[in-house]
């Protein structure tokens, strides 16, 4: 009776790893070693798990296996789904690959990224698919980096995204040979009202200075593919954003943009190194246009989207992603979708069946963070005008 109690529990145990694995983010590596070391304690000697694990920061995607051992031999239990690999990247060995790769930054110390930040990530992977996607981040260590990874289920599922590099954000060597880092060994962060959007600034002109490619922010939800190489977005009224912008590298535009930043320094006003710099910087080439027409213009070899390519819905309307839509729009005339995060004070998020803007948005466009974070993460919700009340 014993026998046919323990079979059954082992049975029930091997079913919990299976689910386990079969959606590798729903679980952190301890709880899957946790699990594997039940069952040998459980089955005591007649049981021996194999379990392996990688080297060089990438866990091998081989299957864990349990082996029953008996008078009759050897019978095998093999988990139904393999163990997937995520990676990490050692910023000293590994960069994004120049002029080819689309560029998130995280400039806080969390390394937790926010829900919109795991979309925007997602969003961008499959839209680039064939281009790399590099998500850098201050709160990540080189020494502990598996470890957080392994840790935050949001993480975990961008690093199984074959094109996604999860990095941690050197400043110094990123700042390294650039205008940028003598002001940054220089200026007191306590003495700045900004700083967490000042550095934000910072770091996205120097990284698509060095590597070239795409700029991001992580409330930017990809829905197609952008093909001009050097290019900046407009926003009402003849304003240029920094939300997201491309340029080759060592394009001199970033490098006249990165002294200005240094030489014309103003943090306790907000925007002045980042979208107000990009403005006053290409009035000194061009008239910034009007944008009337759905038409995109050019400033000498700079070409110059229409605030529609990017801001399909307009910051003083951020609320109507958080209202019922009866019909979804298909956004053909964008290549991405800002989210106005930072007009967000309410912190409104998903609300699944809520048929929201924003939930469909997810749905359509990072339907891995919907199924398999807003789903199985989010608290129970009270529903009053689409706001998570907890």
């Amino acid at each position: 009776m014993a026998n046919v109690k323990n079979e059954m529990i082992i049975n029930q145990l091997v079913a919990k790893v299976n689910a386990c694995i079969s959606v590798p983010y729903s679980c952190s590596t301890n709880m899957l070693k946790k699990l594997l070391l039940l069952l040998c304690l459980i089955s005591g000697s007649t049981y021996i798990v194999l379990y392996w694990l990688g080297t060089a920061g990438y866990r091998s995607p081989r299957k864990a296996v349990l082996h029953k051992i008996s008078e009759y031999g050897t019978t095998s239990y093999h988990f139904s789904q393999k163990i997937s690999s995520y990676k990490v990247s050692d910023n000293h060995q590994n960069i994004p690959k120049f002029n080819a790769s689309i560029l998130f930054v995280e400039t806080t110390d969390t390394w937790i990224p926010s829900l919109s930040a795991t979309c925007a990530v997602e969003s961008a992977a499959r839209i680039y698919h064939d281009k790399q996607v590099w998500f850098f981040m201050k709160g990540l260590t080189q020494k502990k980096q598996q470890e957080q990874i392994s840790q935050s289920p949001r993480l975990f599922l961008l690093s199984q995204i074959k094109n996604v590099f999860i990095s941690p954000l050197n400043v110094t060597e990123l700042l390294l040979n650039t205008p940028l880092l003598p002001w940054y060994q220089k200026v007191n962060p306590s003495k700045e009202k900004y700083w967490t959007y000042v550095t934000s600034d910072a770091f996205r002109f120097a990284l698509i200075w060095k590597y070239g490619g795409i700029y991001l922010d992580t409330d930017v939800i990809s829905v197609n593919p952008v093909l001009e190489k050097n290019f900046l977005v407009g926003v009402p009224p003849q304003r240029i954003s920094s939300a997201a912008f491309g340029f080759h590298r060592h394009y001199h535009f970033l490098w006249d943009c990165m002294k200005h930043f240094v030489s014309n320094y103003h943090g306790s006003i907000w925007g002045y190194q980042g979208p107000s710099l990009l403005t006053r910087m290409l009035k000194q080439k061009c008239q910034i246009p009007a944008f009337q027409a759905l038409q995109d213009d050019k400033c000498q070899n700079i070409s110059l989207l229409h605030p529609t390519r990017f801001y399909p819905i307009t910051y003083p309307g951020w609320k109507i992603f958080y209202q019922p839509f009866e019909n979804f729009p298909n956004f053909n005339n964008s290549y991405g979708v800002h989210l106005w995060n930072y007009m967000n004070k309410e912190n409104r998020t998903v609300v699944t069946g809520s048929n929201t803007l924003i939930e469909n948005i997810y749905k359509k466009y990072c339907p891995d963070t919907y199924k398999n974070i807003v789903l199985n993460s989010l608290p129970k919700l009270k529903r009053k005008d689409s706001k998570l009340i907890q």
